[in-house]
């Protein structure tokens, strides 16, 4: 059996995982797939798979999974919001563009 700790996968999952900021945490998910499939390639050609590390692996890309739909729900949750706002907005302008274009005909 051996340590996947020492795996390059689990340090860029490590690193997905506590990724607090925004902008970089898209990138750390592609980073830690990356990883993942490079190492995967590299176990097809040692014999037998370490159970230890095919259920890591498992469960880090379930994790990543997690990670990609909270991502995505946040993204829709900020489209969301900025469409309200638009809406708020043209709705606070609305009179004064029919005021200002009555005032221009008139």
């Amino acid at each position: 059996m051996t340590d996947c700790s020492a795996e390059k996968w689990t340090e860029v999952y490590q690193k997905a995982l506590m990724e607090l900021g925004r902008a970089k945490i898209r990138g750390r998910i592609g980073d830690t797939r990356d990883e993942i499939l490079i190492r995967v390639a590299h176990l097809k050609s040692l014999p037998g798979l370490d159970e230890r590390e095919r259920q890591g692996i498992n469960d880090a890309l379930n994790a990543l999974l997690c990670l990609v739909q909270i991502e995505h729900e946040y993204d829709e949750d900020k489209r969301r919001r900025v469409l309200a706002r638009a809406e708020r907005e043209l709705q606070f302008l609305a009179p004064r563009i029919k005021k200002l274009e009555s005032s221009a005909s008139g």
